[in-house]
């Protein structure tokens, strides 16, 4: 007993000293003088000064950080700001310690030229409109309210228009967050999902097919329902923050499904639609950590064990990898460094092991297995500040919730900031800077994660309504579609054709082409042929319809949806083009000289062709045509809007149609 204790007494007296040694270069280890930023931060601002004794100006170039003046300096490759204030405290602690008179003497120097330099800099710092969260108290107009409806409610009707002009800011965006009822969009949904009768091959809901089987309803007709309800939907801020989590926070492709565990889709839109209601991100990665769709099957979570009939084994790190990436922290923080690495995903996939389908009689459910987990504790983010070590295996329930709480609250930071990143390009224009990013990360972290009051805050901010945002955010193929048809106003006749065209474009609710959703990345998405070819198609869509069957069904005509209700100044064809760039949202992209050569285009039209040997006439749907030159009348209610629709196809070539 007295030899271990004396070798235990050996080996606390040789880690002494080291302990000893590693406190004492803590605390001569110097903190940073300024403040972390990037290069995008800062500007810089001439300011004017005198020194004592002396009449002579000079001229110098400041730093600025927002309203902050001071000055950058480089330590290990990491920008640092450091303000006039702060460099006046640092001086003082300095003039402190200083030993000798001399040495006071020259710091005391520092701070009077220091001191000067604040004096002159002040107020000449300022941070730009469209970096700042403050609130916006401009003028409420007709622009405000259509760039607010394009942007966050993927457009607006003209009654929506003229309603919230008359509301004001504040209350708008309160009726805009407030969810309402919607029986239609119910409806839609029923009508859209029913499974496909076999006696006579339409897709009708019949009493018996309603709620018998849960996997028995019409994929395909789902997904339709899924695009149409953006169109339709009384709650269109609920439906952009829905569209926000389906295009980037974890989308999923249902062709992975099929017979028992159809299902899983329509339960991953489920969660999805109480996150848009609620706003509460939190809940959502924790649903999605145990989802049966995008965890399991789109991510391959169901086959990450020994027994794996896909042979890969334990450390299947599909799903590890963009539960980091995507849907919590992305690749690299604010300043480049990297969130995690291979070996993190590769242990965090080893927390995530034990998860298998099993088929009952026809009904599958993904369940955890025990004995089919990697066993032991995994640690990820090993020897960092933010270490996760999460036991799996034997006994142990499902380790995935346990890790998705201990992350949201060890990386809570950098998931507000990887947040932030995403939402203000996509809310408010494409010109935040990282330290613009950070203040709405802070807001997001200040609210646990809840995106509501975010939202609102972007709604009212003056960074969203500065003219310098105007058209700076990229439409998707998806919110070009609907945002046409909400501003327009048209009903949309063919519900299954949306399906077909928005897969054609590249970007269809529900199908996503890639694990990131859409992505303009992908040089065939973004190249300016498919462009073209997505703003031609979109047109040809929409207007090109059966509007007699649309009149049946709606009770919309094109002469009283669009012609009927606009201002008439005598010049009927001015008249029109101004009430399509109007509603389009156009008002700041299309010249004078541009509406008047559209109204020109408007005194021809197209008419049938008498006479099959004329040079001018020319073959279209089928039968020969001819241009005829004839001014537009106001109570003409078919040739006149046969025009219109032409019009409408070329505003819609706009490359301005394109942002928002």
């Amino acid at each position: 007993m007295l030899k271990k204790l004396l070798v235990l007494t050996v080996a606390l007296l040789t880690l002494i000293p080291v302990d000893f040694a590693d406190a004492a270069k803590k605390k001569k280890a110097k903190k940073p003088s300024g403040i972390a930023v990037t290069q995008a931060d800062i500007s810089s601002v001439e300011i004017s000064y005198s020194l004592p004794n002396s009449k002579k100006k000079k001229k110098k170039m400041i730093a600025c950080f927002g309203k902050l003046a001071g000055a950058t300096s480089k330590k290990k490759n990491q920008l640092l700001f450091t303000s006039f204030s702060k460099q006046k405290a640092n001086i003082n602690a300095k003039i402190k310690k200083a030993s000798s008179s001399s040495k006071k003497k020259k710091l005391g120097a520092q701070l009077a030229l220091t001191k000067i330099l604040e004096k002159a800099a002040k107020n000449k710092c300022s941070e730009p409109d469209y970096l700042s969260l403050a609130k916006y108290t401009g003028p409420w107009g007709e622009t405000q309210v259509r760039r607010l409806l394009s942007v966050f409610a993927n457009g607006g009707s003209e009654s929506w228009v003229q309603g919230y002009l008359q509301m004001g800011m504040q209350a708008t965006v309160n009726d805009l967050a407030t969810l309402k009822s919607d029986p239609y969009i119910g409806q839609l949904e029923y009508e859209l999902s029913c499974d496909q009768n076999p006696d006579d091959n339409t897709r009708k809901c019949y009493p018996d097919m309603a709620g018998s089987d849960e996997n028995d309803y019409y994929l395909d007709g789902y997904i339709s329902f899924l695009n149409l309800r953006s169109i339709y939907t009384k709650n269109p801020v609920h439906d952009v923050l829905a569209q926000f989590v389906l295009d980037e926070r974890g989308p999923g492709d249902p062709r992975v499904l099929g017979g028992c565990n159809l299902r899983y889709f329509k339960e991953y839109i489920n969660y999805v639609d109480r996150f848009a209601s609620s706003g509460n991100y939190r809940q959502f990665v924790l649903d999605t950590i145990s989802d049966q769709f995008i965890h399991s099957k789109w991510l391959s979570g169901d086959v990450n064990h020994p027994g794996s009939h896909s042979g890969t084994g334990v450390g299947n790190e599909d799903y590890a990898r963009e539960l980091l990436e995507l849907i919590t922290l992305g690749t690299v923080d604010k300043f480049g460094a990297p969130n995690y690495t291979d070996l993190d995903v590769f242990n965090l996939s080893l927390i995530l092991s034990g998860l298998d389908e099993t088929n009952n009689n026809g009904w599958c459910t993904v369940g955890y297995h025990p004995e089919l987990a990697s066993p032991g504790a995994h640690t990820v983010f090993a020897g960092t500040p933010y270490q996760i070590t999460i036991n799996s295996g034997g006994n142990f329930t499902y380790a995935g919730p346990d890790f998705a709480t201990a992350l949201l609250a060890v990386k809570k930071k950098q998931v507000a900031y990887e947040l932030a990143r995403r939402m203000w390009p996509r809310f408010i224009n494409s010109m935040g800077t990282p330290a613009a990013i950070q203040k709405l990360a802070d807001l997001i972290e200040e609210n646990d994660l809840q995106l509501w009051p975010v939202m609102r805050r972007m709604m009212e901010s003056k960074a969203f309504y500065a003219p310098q945002s105007a058209k700076t955010i990229i439409k998707t193929p998806f919110t070009l579609f609907v945002t046409y048809a909400r501003q327009l106003g048209i009903p949309i006749e063919d519900y299954n054709s949306i399906r077909w065209w928005l897969d054609d474009i590249g970007m269809l609710i529900g199908r996503p082409p890639t694990v990131f959703g859409f992505s303009y990345h992908l040089k065939e998405l973004a190249a300016d042929a498919y462009q073209e070819f997505r703003f031609k198609s979109l047109f040809a869509y929409t207007m090109w319809q059966n509007f007699t069957e649309i009149e049946q069904e709606y009770g919309w005509t094109p002469y009283n949806g669009l012609i009927a209700p606009m201002p008439r100044t005598g010049d009927t064809g001015l008249d029109i083009v101004n009430m399509l760039i109007k509603r389009l949202n156009l008002d700041q992209s299309v010249t004078s000289a541009q509406r008047d050569q559209y109204a020109q285009f408007l005194n021809y039209y197209i008419g049938g062709c008498p006479n099959g040997q004329d040079p001018e006439c020319f073959p279209n749907e089928g039968s020969m045509v001819k241009l005829y030159r004839d001014a537009p009348d106001p109570g003409d209610t078919d040739s006149s809007f046969y025009r219109t629709r032409l019009l409408a196809v070329m505003l819609g070539t706009l490359d301005a149609f394109g942002v928002m």
